[in-house]
């Protein structure tokens, strides 16, 4: 309406409107008919500078709102504006919902007190039919300060002052006190030297479950067991029905509805699968894994809920190796002092394997000597040994956390001892008058082993070479 800022007299009677601020610049109004629509706010008009001594306002037919009736109007009375309108007054307030509840100490109630506030049927409306205005009875009254109080029991209110809505509707929340019993709270509407009441109990006997359990646990790894989580509840006529598991690692735990919590899968302490939380904030990979144990108990109407986060933490234990497997010892192919050992890596759950150890001992002597190995390669040489000799042989892996156990024995015997073996032919031809006769040449297999030497020990002409 920007460009109906020089109208003087505007009609509207019966067009329906319903909001009316575009009328608060229109400052040269003497005359305003807004009868028979459905304006409820009429502050756009006390905005209205311009309406003054002598102007007019029909506001006829309209349900209008409590503080356009008693505030609005009023103030256009007093800048000499005449107003025609329907004089409302609220005649009835009744509850709508919220009654009876029951609930838990020191906990909102799961649904608010409504109240609804209606006239007393003062609006008049055109009836065609009759030729005549009527009135068609109570309509609800928006804007009407309701005043809520804990007049019973205990508690707290959402809200204590709350004008009605569109539909006539206001309400409050009751989160009653930490006793139980019954708890009562009044609505009020006063208006006139008139007092209109009602009232809504809630009864507070139902208490949440509570914990009686510790919310840490201390766990060992390779272990599955956790601990039995316990929580009780104070009425006599409800008992804890159940636990279910949620937060950033519930997904590696169990609980049963008697409260035994479990690993799904043993832990690790070297390989740590807890992982990030943000309440409580929490580091991945430490160890402290966090979960949140709800507890249930009663049923129905009674049933109730009740969360606790715990941190279970994994602690390290010694764990050395496992037994390796029994070695396999065979004769060294190029010397008769030396066998070849391997093995299979034992299990280890612990930290790394950082090294072997190996020992030996000469078929059934009763002490053992220990190798010179101190590796984490799972084959060496013996070296040093006798030749044709059965050995028994065991192996060890060493972690940061101890020594594993002895593995079964391996046993192989030792190659003998190979003597020379001549290469040179067995017979030489020498001319008369000559001593040089020729080259006997003999090896040995052995690679460790040498010829030393050649001597003549015997054949009938030994004597003359």
């Amino acid at each position: 309406m920007s460009g109906l800022t020089n109208l003087t007299n505007l009609e509207l009677t019966g067009s329906g409107v319903t909001d009316i601020s575009a009328l608060s610049g229109l400052t040269n109004l003497t005359s305003l008919a807004l009868n028979g629509s459905f304006i409820s706010d009429i502050s756009p008009l006390v905005s209205n500078t311009g309406l003054g001594t002598g102007d007019s306002v029909g506001l006829d037919s309209n349900a209008l709102s409590y503080p356009s009736i008693y505030t609005h109007i009023p103030a256009l009375k007093t800048r000499g504006v005449e107003v025609w309108f329907d004089n409302r007054v609220p005649t009835t307030l009744t509850k709508v919902s919220g009654d009876a509840q029951i609930g838990a100490t020191s906990t909102a109630l799961a649904n608010p007190f409504v109240v609804e506030v209606k006239d007393g049927g003062e609006i008049e409306v055109w009836d065609s039919s009759a030729g005549r205005y009527v009135r068609p009875g109570p309509v609800v009254f928006a804007g009407v300060p309701v005043t809520f109080a804990v007049t019973g029991g205990g508690g707290t209110l959402s809200a204590t002052t709350v004008a009605t809505d569109a539909t006539g509707r206001a309400q409050t929340t009751l989160t009653p006190g930490s006793t139980t019993g019954t708890n009562t709270v009044t609505a009020t509407v006063t208006h006139a030297g008139r007092t209109l009441s009602v009232s809504f109990t809630a009864n507070a006997n139902n208490r949440h479950p509570t914990f009686t359990s510790a919310a840490t646990f201390s766990v060992a790894e390779n272990t599955t067991a956790v601990g039995t989580v316990v929580a009780t509840d104070a009425d006599s006529q409800d008992s804890i029905t159940g636990y279910t598991l949620s937060g950033a690692d519930s997904a590696k735990f169990a609980i049963t509805n008697a409260g035994v919590l479990t690993f799904v899968a043993a832990p690790n302490y070297e390989a740590p699968g807890d992982i990030a939380s943000t309440d409580p904030a929490n580091a991945a990979g430490n160890n402290e894994y966090i979960l949140v144990v709800t507890a249930t108990s009663g049923s129905g109407a009674r049933q109730l809920t009740t969360p606790q986060t715990l941190t279970i933490t994994v602690t390290d234990v010694n764990e050395p190796p496992g037994k390796p497997g029994t070695p396999t010892v065979t004769a060294a192919a190029t010397t008769p002092t030396s066998l070849n050992v391997s093995w299979t890596a034992p299990t280890n759950t612990g930290p790394a394997i950082t090294a072997y150890n190996l020992q030996y001992r000469k078929n059934n002597e009763a002490n053992w000597t220990s190798a010179d190995y101190a590796g984490t390669e799972t084959s060496t040489t013996l070296t040093g040994l006798t030749p044709g000799t059965p050995y028994d042989v065991q192996v060890l892996a060493k972690n940061d956390e101890g020594d594993g156990p002895w593995s079964d024995s391996g046993r192989s015997t030792t190659s003998p001892n190979a003597v020379p073996t001549f290469t040179s032919e067995a017979t030489f031809t020498v001319a008369e008058n000559a001593t040089a006769v020729g080259t006997v040449v003999a090896t040995d297999a052995d690679s460790a082993d040498n010829v030393t030497g050649y001597t003549i020990t015997g054949g009938a002409d030994g004597a003359k070479f």
